[in-house]
């Protein structure tokens, strides 16, 4: 039987800036979000899906054995309610190992092809190209499969597509109370420059009372520094202990931005020293070395070990990636035209 274990969903990390876009437009003719008004009506029509999910967390927490009969049992009385299903999902990844999972979800898809096992199946696939036609395949067996949508979405925003941010707000207006969809919204929206959005997503927070405020603190911060106001992402994040790793990553990008570097050098330096495979934390510091304390040797080193980690898990961010390319590039072109001076008095 699985272990009675709690999810939490991954976190994006902060950069010191964003990364590609500037401005605070992004485009000429831009869809509008859901108001409050609408976001609040759609999160109590779907009041019943969240207390599914928060009474399963709570069974596997107060008897594992028994909590995973009774969340069988719920989940062949709504077999149809895609976020307990991936819930569900989630939480067998944490018992059993996403290897035996993963089997698992081929095996359903291959036996009975439904959108709802399409969906479920690409969550756990590690070859993009299959998980693409896995999500174009529930797609079309059930256009309204909102969860499949937004999955298509953060897979094309991996992929660096330009109009991802303009699907996703299209379709958190047709789907205002998708709350993984708000939740993606704040972690793109900054790499887009638009803190606006960060915040507008943070306001529609928390999704689930029985998850831990951790998440949602960290999301906040982040959209208060976005938006140039450090000292208060500061003061947010003093509810979080001093040693949380991307708690540390934000507190050092709020005193950089406040004019303090020495401080978010100290800091990043520490984190770094501590888990030295940290792929952003190396971001962090070769961005640090490059725009606030500058030293191209030190930003170009942890720039090269940002690139050597950030194929881990944790980090598959193609934004950063081709920001450290193309710095990386700059430095190299810079090295090279004196030695071309040399040859050319």
């Amino acid at each position: 039987m699985p272990r009675a274990t709690r999810v939490r969903p991954p976190h994006c990390g902060l950069v010191l800036c964003a990364a590609l876009t500037a401005g605070c437009g992004l485009f000429r003719s831009e869809p509008e979000l859901p108001t409050f008004e609408e976001v609040t009506a759609a999160r109590e029509r779907q009041a019943g899906q969240w207390d599914r999910l928060e009474r399963c967390i709570g069974w596997l927490e107060q008897d594992p054995e028994a909590g995973w009969r009774r969340i069988e049992d719920l989940r062949a009385r709504f077999p149809d309610d895609a976020r307990l299903a991936l819930l569900i999902q989630d939480l067998q990844i944490e018992a059993n190992g996403i290897e035996s999972v993963r089997a698992l979800a081929e095996r359903r898809w291959a036996e009975t092809p439904t959108a709802l096992n399409a969906l479920l199946a690409a969550m756990v696939s590690t070859d993009r190209d299959f998980q693409a036609e896995l999500i174009q395949r529930a797609l079309e067996l059930d256009p309204g499969l909102e969860q499949a949508a937004l999955a298509q979405i953060a897979l094309e925003a991996r992929a660096g597509e330009p109009e991802v941010l303009k699907r996703l707000i299209r379709l958190l207006d047709r789907y205002p109370g998708l709350g993984e969809g708000w939740r993606l919204l704040g972690m793109l929206a900054p790499l887009y420059a638009r803190p606006d959005l960060a915040l507008r997503a943070e306001e529609t927070e928390p999704w689930s009372r029985t998850e831990p405020p951790r998440r949602s603190l960290l999301s906040k911060a982040e959209a208060l520094l976005a938006s140039g106001t450090p000292e208060l992402a500061l003061a947010h994040l003093q509810a979080l202990p001093a040693e949380d790793p991307e708690a540390i990553v934000i507190r050092a990008a709020a005193h950089a931005a406040a004019g303090r570097p020495a401080e978010a050098r100290t800091l990043l330096s520490g984190l770094v020293k501590r888990d030295p495979q940290n792929a952003i934390v190396h971001f962090n510091l070769g961005l640090l070395y490059r725009d606030y304390l500058p030293n191209p040797a030190l930003s170009a080193h942890h720039l090269r070990r940002y690139l050597e980690t950030a194929d881990q898990p944790g980090e598959q961010n193609l934004f950063r990636r081709v920001q450290a390319e193309f710095w990386l590039a700059e430095y190299e072109r810079a090295e090279a035209a004196p030695a071309a001076g040399a040859l050319n008095p």
